[in-house]
């Protein structure tokens, strides 16, 4: 369950700053975004 919210927040706030061509990496990138707020 862990891995599934940090996995769709950081996809939300990858989406938020880049929009339908955001890619894996992007997504990844904003992992460390998400975890301090789990």
């Amino acid at each position: 369950q862990a891995a599934a919210f940090i996995n769709g927040r950081a996809g939300e706030l990858a989406g938020k700053k880049l929009g339908e061509s955001m890619t894996a990496t992007d997504l990844i990138e904003e992992i460390p975004n998400v975890l301090p707020k789990f």
